[in-house]
């Protein structure tokens, strides 16, 4: 059958074969006569009026089931079509009007009919698609399956293009036929393009298709070639007319094209007897009847079971199944609270749907409880999370019991850890209730919650919410699904104001005996490594705190294990001067020393503010000196105090650079409105002192006390003015639920931000003042974002895959944005861009049983940090052998400290593999150097074989005078060794406090008589072992700047290369530029020959043509004359031929030489004339 008797019989119009674009249509109706119909065609009646079947003698494969899977990517799914039907629900029709039983499988369900299943997504390349086919093929083994893939690959060219197409294709086939034994595949080549480089790329991957079907059909497989591209001549093929707007997918007439060309393939298929009946695996026969099916059953448990739709409670044995789904720490939890950030809102009463991390129920793997409730269950959920019937507790109680505990065990484990969570989750709303309501009474930050409120009021107002909840609902009961509930929100407000020295822990850690143990202070919370007090509950001096508690037990000499103390904060002298239960000493007494006074002594100058660098001007640049000391005690309390050492050290870490840059203006906003007070309170106290001296006041002109009175007051007025104003910019979307999620989200990051934020607005500028973290280049912005970190870890800018603000698509070949979407830009999208920074460790060994440290954690986190120093710390110290020194722990900390960027994260979503990214850094310019030397080595090969041919220099190709590769490369390889550098010294600096500060150690650890003795000298042979690890660390960091600088050389020496080919460029463009002046030479000394001969003769004929007496009527002949005139005309040429020419000249020296004197020889006479040339 035909293409044009199909669509007659098909379509049941007469149609026009010329006309695709708007093809005049006759309506074959046997009791009227033909009228004449002009205008588009309407193809979703032409798809819809395919549904009478056939006569069971045009039925296929005699009528056995057709289970069809048709493969590919978005051209498959059917984009830019009429209902994104493309030729599916075209080919399904036609399927059916022969009588078959039809049923579309697939993974994916597309288009607006019913039986829409498919196995293709968006931008998908062909290897994607394998691996997809994985999951469906074996489940449900179709006897039918139509390809159409390349065509991303070829849209993709960046990342995959046609190479390899030939064996991704054939990997693909192999992979159907052996998962479905019973199928006839029908594969396609790609339609054509309007882009010319995407059509060579097309034509190329057409060419490996065609061949891995011919080499298939050569082994006898079951598959027919359906040719889609109109380079083969063939007729009724997709041309560029026939692709839509975006360049990339057919409009309607095309994917009607597809769907004939598919279907003259199942004809063939049919007429080959290649379709074979489906196994019966429960798969149904027909698609449309197992759909209604499922509708049918959807509306029943719905009649059946309205409060459990209600209240989102089915019962267990109808539950869907459960999928495994994971966890993904710190960055998961930030999602989640930003998750309670939506959900919070601003009134009792709402309805809160799915802002979940993993909707999926996952109930029977669940890593972090505190996690799946604030991120995983939806709101209406987490009433009953904390119920003992709750599923998630039950199944932990059963897994007690699977591994041996007895029930009763069982239960009081997980109560216990029920009642621990659920305080969490607890403080966790309460927290973040404190400061909502801090911003709330702040006026600066007040439009925070204006701006949510506002959005979220004008969202709910638009139509699309408000038949958006009912398509929700009726999506999910579909489903079997729960839908949410309305529900009120729990009451968490509260007058208190967040205070950070209330919320800010202070972690503990202890052992006795060494053996880990639990302080005994109502003070302290948590049980051991887990330990943790407030700032506010240390530093308490009127009721018996932890340090209270600490110090009664080292008077009473009660305390018999190493206390590690550790705040994130550097709150040390209110800390150490409490520890002793001294007063604060004053800066007199730190500054020349208290005998009576014991913190003054070890706060000295010396050992403290002495070591700090940094003025009052520029808070940031605030950090201590790398610097270790033991301190002894005074001779006043020499038997009852033991030495101590104090220790301050530069370690890396990480940081996101968006979390270090809002910190950053965080801490500028600070110092400008610092020090604008400070401007304030000087001009008040000023014109105060003017007030006091008003009858003093001497005359003055007027516009020297207008800029005292009035100039400064308004200036500063202005200045407090855009300050306290709307902060920070307000993105603006068209659309009402993106303005509400921007608005949230920045909301979000205020309140995941303000602890580190408070911490600097009541800190930055005290005495002593807190120190910030720094960059590890500690300049500005952009010097910060030229670090290998950042570089590696910012999506690359690419034109063809970013979106366009002005037009709302992507540039991507995916470009649907209520899709998936492109996998490359969802790749970048997931990138958070980071940056090394240099922190600083303090440490204070006070006591034989007593460390304080501080060192900060990372911004933003509240919560447990995977990368964190103190949770690597506290994860070594969990473990069998005993823990009896203070040094132990001490070494393990400045272990712990030397390794962070060293650790290999298995957690993706955690910690940047920095020296990982630094190799693959140095490898990519030395890849970048190899391809530009051998582009190079080429050109200078080609134009050696020029000049041994002797060819003109024509034929080379002249390359642009440009430096900006090598210049590119020798920046980059020179920012890679500069940060090298700084890394081996600050690990440098690292191992030379670290050395003293074993040396110390050892000393008192000797010393029986110092108190720190101890028996298993566990902390003496771990010194070796630390300096041991420091230095292969500091190895590792030098072997990579030794490839980083012989990197660095080999672009000099092709910077230095260009350079000589510069040179020999330049030559090239003298020789050509002489050859041209030569060239030129000749043809002027052409035109000058020809102007000196026919000058004269032009001349002496005229002469003879002339009416004169002279002549007369004389009787010459013409040979007469053109003897006269040649011999006259031979004689002036000869003379002006001497005067112009040198070798004309050479020959008159030569004959007047030999006439004049004959005596001369004929050397001399060739010397002459070489003289003369």
């Amino acid at each position: 059958m035909s293409v044009q008797t199909r669509r007659l019989q098909c379509d049941g119009v007469y149609q026009h074969e010329d006309a695709l674009g708007a093809w005049p249509l006759l309506p074959a109706s046997p009791s009227s006569t033909t009228t004449l119909h002009t205008g588009p065609v309407d193809f979703r009646e032409k798809w819809d009026k395919l549904r009478h079947p056939k006569t069971n003698d045009q039925r296929l494969a005699e009528g056995a089931p057709l289970r069809v899977m048709f493969i590919g990517a978005s051209m498959t799914l059917g984009e830019w079509s009429t209902g994104n039907r493309g030729y599916r629900k075209q080919i399904r029709d036609w399927l059916v009007s022969q009588g078959n039983e039809v049923n579309f499988v697939g993974q994916n369900r597309y288009g607006d009919f019913l039986d829409n299943d498919v196995q293709a997504f968006g931008a998908q390349p062909i290897k994607p698609t394998l691996d997809r086919c994985k999951e469906i093929v074996p489940q449900t083994q179709p006897n039918l399956i139509l390809i159409n893939a390349g065509s991303s690959d070829c849209f993709q060219q960046d990342h995959w293009g046609p190479a390899f197409v030939y064996q991704k294709m054939r990997d693909l086939v192999n992979y159907l036929f052996e998962a479905s034994p019973r199928a006839t595949i029908i594969m396609s080549t790609i339609i054509t393009s309007p882009w010319d480089n995407v059509e060579d790329c097309v034509k190329s991957a057409n060419a490996q298709i065609r061949q891995v079907a011919t080499d298939l059909i050569r082994e006898g497989k079951p598959i027919v070639m359906a040719e889609m591209h109109h380079d083969q001549g063939l007729p009724h093929r997709v041309e560029v007319k026939h692709i839509g707007k975006d360049n990339m997918h057919p409009i309607d007439e095309g994917y009607f094209l597809m769907g004939d060309i598919f279907i003259d393939a199942i004809q063939e298929v049919d007429e080959n007897g290649w379709i074979k009946a489906p196994v019966i695996n429960g798969v149904a026969f027909d698609g449309e009847a197992e759909r209604h099916a499922e509708e049918a059953k959807s509306k029943e448990q719905v009649k059946e079971k309205p409060d459990e739709q209600a209240t989102g409670e089915p019962k267990k044995d109808e539950e869907a199944p459960k999928v495994r789904r994971r966890h993904y720490g710190a960055k998961r939890y930030k999602e989640a609270i930003f998750a309670f950030t939506l959900s919070k809102g601003f009134g009792t009463d709402m309805i809160v749907y799915a802002y979940a991390i993993d909707a999926d129920p996952h109930d029977d793997n669940v890593k972090d409880p505190v996690l799946h409730y604030f991120g995983c269950l939806e709101a209406w959920q987490r009433e009953t999370f904390f119920n003992a019937t709750s599923q998630y507790w039950v199944s932990e109680v059963e897994k007690l019991e699977s591994i041996g505990a007895s029930r009763s065990e069982a239960e009081a484990k997980v109560e216990a850890q029920r009642e621990s969570c659920q305080k969490r989750c607890a403080e966790e709303l309460h927290r973040v209730s404190l400061i909502l309501n801090s911003f709330a009474r702040d006026d600066k930050q007040a439009y925070l919650l204006k701006d949510i409120a506002s959005s979220r009021t004008y969202w709910q107002s638009t139509m699309n919410y408000k038949y958006g909840v009912e398509r929700l609902r009726k999506w999910r009961t579909d489903r079997g699904l729960p839908n949410g509930a309305t529900f009120s929100s729990p009451d968490n407000t509260t007058k208190e104001l967040y205070n950070p020295d209330s919320n800010i822990k202070v972690q503990v850690i202890a052992f006795d005996e060494g053996i880990p143990c639990n302080i005994d202070s109502p003070h302290v919370t948590g049980t051991f490594p887990n330990q943790a007090t407030s700032v506010y509950e240390l530093l308490q001096r009127d009721t018996p705190g932890l340090f209270n508690l600490l110090k009664q037990k080292r008077d009473e000499s009660s305390a018999t294990g190493p206390i590690w103390i550790h705040i994130p904060s550097n709150n040390m002298l209110e800390a150490i001067s409490l520890y002793y239960g001294e007063k604060q000493p004053s800066r007199e007494q730190m500054r020349y020393g208290d005998d009576e006074s014991r913190s003054s002594r070890l706060l000295r100058d010396y050992f403290w503010r002495g070591q700090e660098y940094g003025d009052s001007t520029n808070p940031k640049s605030h950090f201590m000196r790398p610097f270790c000391e033991f301190i002894a005690p005074t001779r006043r309390h020499a038997k009852s105090e033991a030495d101590k050492v104090v220790l301050f050290a530069p370690y890396l870490h990480w940081e996101t650079s968006r979390q270090a840059s809002f910190v950053t203006r965080k801490a500028r906003e600070v110092a400008a409105e610092h020090t604008q007070n400070q401007q304030r309170k000087a001009y008040a106290e000023k014109q105060r002192r003017v007030k006091d001296r008003g009858g003093l006041k001497a005359p003055t002109r007027a516009a020297r006390r207008l800029f005292l009175s009035k100039a400064v007051p308004d200036r500063l007025k202005s200045e407090v003015v855009e300050l306290g104003g709307h902060g920070g910019k307000r993105y603006q979307s068209k659309n009402p639920l993106g303005q509400y999620l921007l608005d949230a989200a920045r909301l979000y990051e205020e309140i995941r931000n303000y602890e580190d934020t408070s911490m600097i607005q009541r800190y930055l500028f005290t005495d002593p003042p807190l120190h910030t973290r720094r960059t590890m280049t500690q300049s500005t912005r952009s010097k910060d974002r030229t670090q290998v970190l950042y570089r590696a870890t910012t999506p690359a800018k690419s034109s063809s895959h970013q979106f366009h603000r002005s037009t709302g698509e992507w540039t991507c070949y995916y470009n649907d944005l209520s899709m998936e979407g492109c996998e490359i830009c969802r790749e970048n999208l997931r990138k958070i861009s980071s940056v090394v920074m240099v922190d600083q460790l303090w440490m204070w060994v006070l006591d034989p049983k007593l460390v304080i440290t501080c060192f900060p954690k990372r911004y933003g986190l509240h919560d447990r940090d995977p990368s964190g120093v103190f949770e690597a710390v506290q994860k070594r110290l969990v473990r069998d052998r005993p823990i009896r020194s203070v040094f132990a722990i001490s070494q393990t900390i400045l272990d712990e400290c030397s390794d962070t960027l060293f650790r290999r994260m298995k957690d993706r979503n955690t910690q940047p593999p920095v020296l990982d990214l630094f190799s693959e850094a140095i490898q990519d310019v030395s890849r970048k150097q190899v391809v530009e030397t051998h582009r190079l080595w080429n050109w200078i090969d080609r134009a050696r074989r020029i000049n041994r041919q002797q060819e003109p220099h024509q034929n080379l190709d002249i390359p642009s005078w440009t430096m900006s590769a090598e210049g590119d490369l020798e920046c980059e390889i020179q920012g890679i060794v500069e940060e090298l550098e700084i890394m081996i010294a600050l690990k440098k600096t690292q191992l030379d406090v670290y050395r003293k500060f074993i040396q110390h150690a050892s000393r008192l650890l000797e010393d029986e008589s110092s108190g720190y003795w101890c028996s298993d000298g566990e902390a003496l042979w771990f010194g070796p072992r630390l300096l041991a690890k420091v230095e292969e660390r500091i190895g590792y960091l030098e072997s990579l700047h030794k490839s980083a600088s012989n990197a660095a050389n080999l672009v000099k020496d092709l910077s230095q290369l260009r350079q000589q080919q510069d040179s020999v460029i330049q030559a090239l463009q003298s020789v050509r530029l002489s050859l041209d002046s030569i060239d030129q030479g000749r043809t002027i000394m052409v035109f000058t020959i020809v102007t000196i001969v026919f000058s004269p003769l032009s001349f002496l004929s005229s002469i003879f043509g002339m009416n004169n007496a002279e002549f007369g009527d004389n009787n010459w002949k013409v040979a007469d004359q053109l003897k006269l005139i040649l011999l006259i005309s031979a004689g002036v040429t000869a003379l002006a031929l001497i005067f112009a020419s040198r070798r004309v000249r050479a020959a008159g020296i030569l004959i007047g030489s030999g006439i004049a004197h004959p005596s001369r020889t004929w050397r001399q006479i060739l010397r002459l004339i070489g003289h003369a040339f």
